[in-house]
């Protein structure tokens, strides 16, 4: 830790978190917001609220989820689609020539599918090539946020490919979950929240209270649904419902969020949906429900793999004993799946052995080179071997 680290740290000390929070927002103008690999409703939800905000402020914002599919449950909310689902080049490299002693007459480049070439044309002499240097600009970004996102892993690619970012620009970290690994420079963890979207909207409250308005309501009650089931998850607290019921207060339509939520489903993914249901297989003994979805059924139904993105919620509604819902899908070659865990329960670690990406509630990944129905065996194999150690 450095003198710089350790005297931001004495000063923060003195500070409120949302004292922290206004101080490092009033000098930052490029922001990026990001979320786990495929985030759920909640941290889209949480996304959608600070791109309102920030952008009302005059900040550049942009916003990235690895895996993100802009067919979402919660589409209808206001910049979800302007999420992007990959974090290109955060720096640029700098070509720079002393152009003192000969000119510049004229530049020009061309491109071949490896290479490009640049060409300096001095007004007088030959350019040294001494006088020619290379280097890297800062990075993009001055401020990343972090939502719903218990460690760097789980951004999956977003991180994996920008580690360096990560490790030299500030994070606020915002999150619900009692496994977040505290890796901001200021984290914010409410772990008596029911979902990432209530922690914002605590931390906003406390800031200023004008930040929840009848735009960003809509969006926090939003995340607030989605991870709640309609506020039916067992550790409910008074509090949750009365964050919500203040949000509808400043404007936020639950029935309008409902609708969009739950009653406007195409006809083929409302089929989709039916074949899920009906392939259901519980295994009692691990708290395991499975589903397997071919090919075939998605040609009969008319869907492709995104149309699965919210079938999980259907799932659990339809299975309140379940401690885990696995998704099981043929996509190209491979089999892939989506696994949940309805408890603290560890799913990350439970899938460990096939490099999951995602949370330790939710996560994706896939089998390669098998049967659709050797690769629910191999799993409900690995899962069982597990829970029999942790047990």
């Amino acid at each position: 830790m450095n003198n710089f680290e350790i005297d931001s740290m004495k000063q923060n000390m003195a500070l409120s978190i949302e004292q922290q929070i206004t101080k490092m927002l009033s000098d930052k103008k490029r922001i990026l917001l990001v979320a786990p690999h495929k985030a759920n409703g909640d941290a889209i939800s949480c996304i959608s609220t600070l791109i309102t905000l920030l952008e009302g402020q005059g900040k550049q914002v942009d916003a990235v989820i690895s895996g993100y599919n802009t067919k979402h449950q919660v589409s209808f909310l206001p910049h979800t689609k302007s999420i992007k689902n990959t974090l290109h080049s955060v720096k640029k490299c700098i070509i720079e020539v002393d152009l003192k002693k000969n000119g510049l007459q004229h530049l020009t480049y061309d491109t071949t599918q490896d290479t490009l070439r640049i060409f300096v044309t001095p007004k007088k002499g030959i350019i040294d090539a001494t006088k020619i240097k290379t280097a890297q600009s800062a990075f993009k970004y001055d401020l990343i946020i972090t939502l719903d996102t218990p460690d760097l892993l789980a951004l999956g690619d977003t991180y994996n490919q920008h580690a360096d970012l990560f490790h030299e620009t500030p994070i606020i970290n915002i999150d619900y979950k009692s496994t977040n690994e505290h890796f901001g420079q200021i984290n914010v963890v409410h772990v008596t929240a029911a979902s990432s979207a209530e922690a914002l909207c605590m931390i906003l409250q406390n800031i200023d209270p004008s930040f929840v308005n009848e735009k960003t309501a809509t969006a926090l009650l939003t995340g607030m649904i989605v991870n709640t089931r309609s506020f039916k998850v067992n550790n409910m607290r008074p509090k949750t419902l009365q964050i919500a019921s203040e949000l509808m207060q400043k404007g936020a339509s639950r029935e309008h969020i409902i609708k969009h939520l739950y009653y406007s489903r195409p006809i083929n993914t409302l089929k989709l949906w039916g074949i899920a249901l009906a392939n259901l297989t519980y295994y009692k003994h691990l708290g395991l429900v499975s589903t397997m979805i071919t090919r075939e059924d998605f040609t009969r139904s008319g869907t492709k793999p995104e149309d699965l993105k919210d079938i999980t919620d259907e799932l659990i509604a339809n299975s309140p004993e379940a401690k885990i819902i696995v998704i099981l899908f043929e996509h190209k070659d491979n089999i892939d799946v989506i696994a949940y865990s309805t408890t603290p329960q560890d799913i990350k670690l439970l899938t460990s052995r096939f490099s999951p990406q995602g949370t330790n509630r939710h996560v994706s990944f896939d089998i390669k080179e098998t049967t659709i129905k050797e690769a629910e065996r191999v799993l409900k194999t690995h899962i069982e071997k597990i829970q029999q150690v942790l047990n």
